[in-house]
């Protein structure tokens, strides 16, 4: 399990760009600052800590992972089971919170996103050494890019680096993997900066990106249906919501399961709120019969060029189909829909509560299947 974790695309090339930009900015910084002057001496032990920090916080979020549900989790009041989603993968319930991930296989407490740059999901246990890991990422890279291209200027301007200077004009491989890693650097740290002010504003709202989702359908449906404005129930002021998250200890507060609300709120105000929308997107989907068949391929150019060339969200999945298989799709795009397959040989037995078969759900082309007339 641990090398399956790590043997992904995602942290092979993490950490590779790890150990690239490492390995040249320690080059340029013996070079230019010496271990044996003060300021060589200092600048290492930081760049050194910074390092450690990104490579330990990096570490811990992916193999400590983000907490998952106990599989065939029931709530204690059985009276409360009403109130949650079933998840027919773990056979059991939800917990608050909690959202079912494909790629993992489980549902993840406090879910925010998957991640393939650890091959995990981030959620509860995991979110503040993630943000850890995020603020280092661009803090070390920033820095690293600093000194090379500090170096760079020393080359050109200090006659003290005239043998340095003369061996990278002689080596033109030393010259492009120096100017690589300073691409790289500032790449990571734009890219990364923008990752960690999006996992900022989702600690100090206390808000995952499911759950900002969840809130716009919310106060898009109380407004349109003339309900009260819809009280989001994890807030509880920026330090609370800070609180929650980052504490001295590597590990996360509460169990992930019950979690502190505002006033007016109890812990199932956003999950009662997610089966209203759920209800009400099984009841705006459309019936569609399949009459072609789909692999369930990322490209699939037999069913066009056009097909391949505008597929939609990469981190979903896709629904193989065969002729005749019946799928309720709640979205749609050009050339590709989104939507439950409900009769066909995959589709697994009814799940406890539901009128429907819970089967299985991804994009697939759209030209593949019809719409069903009301008289079918």
């Amino acid at each position: 399990m641990a090398l399956s974790r790590i043997f992904h695309w995602g942290p092979i090339l993490t950490v590779s760009l790890i150990c690239y930009i490492f390995y040249w900015t320690l080059y340029v910084m013996s070079i230019g600052w010496p271990w044996n002057t003060t300021n060589g001496l200092v600048h290492h032990i930081l760049f050194l800590t910074n390092v450690a920090c990104i490579i330990v916080n990096y570490l811990h979020a992916m193999y400590h992972g983000p907490g998952y549900v106990p599989l065939e989790w029931t709530p204690k009041k059985p009276k409360d089971q009403k109130c949650l989603q079933f998840c027919s993968a773990c056979n059991g319930f939800k917990s608050p919170r909690a959202h079912h991930c494909r790629s993992c296989g489980r549902c993840v407490m406090k879910m925010d996103h998957h991640c393939p740059w650890i091959n995990n999901c981030v959620g509860h246990e995991n979110h503040a050494t993630f943000t850890r890991f995020v603020f280092h990422a661009p803090l070390g890279c920033g820095y690293a890019c600093y000194f090379q291209l500090y170096f760079l200027y020393k080359l050109a301007f200090d006659n003290v680096f005239a043998r340095e200077m003369y061996y990278f004009v002689r080596n033109m491989n030393a010259t492009f993997q120096l100017f690589m890693s300073i691409g790289l650097s500032v790449g990571v740290t734009l890219s990364v900066s923008v990752l960690l002010f999006y996992q900022l504003r989702s600690i100090l709202r206390n808000r995952t990106m499911v759950e900002d989702w969840i809130l716009d359908k919310a106060e898009w449906r109380h407004k349109n249906e003339d309900l009260p404005p819809f009280l989001y129930p994890y807030d509880l002021g920026w330090k609370q919501n800070c609180m929650q998250v980052f504490l001295l200890s590597w590990y996360a507060r509460g169990d992930g399961i019950t979690w502190t609300v505002r006033d007016g709120c109890n812990q199932y105000t956003l999950t009662m709120e997610q089966l209203v929308q759920k209800r009400r997107k099984k009841e705006r989907s459309q019936p569609y019969r399949c009459k072609t068949q789909y692999n369930g391929a990322f490209c699939p150019i037999r069913h066009g060029l056009w097909c391949c060339c505008t597929f939609p969200n990469v981190f979903e999945s896709r629904l193989p189909i065969d002729g005749g298989d019946i799928v309720f799709v709640s979205r749609k795009s050009t050339r590709w829909a989104y939507g439950e397959k409900i009769s066909g040989a995959s589709v697994p037995a009814p799940a406890p509560g539901t009128s429907r078969p819970a089967g299985p759900k991804g994009w697939f082309p759209l030209k593949c299947a019809e719409p069903l007339h009301k008289d079918e």
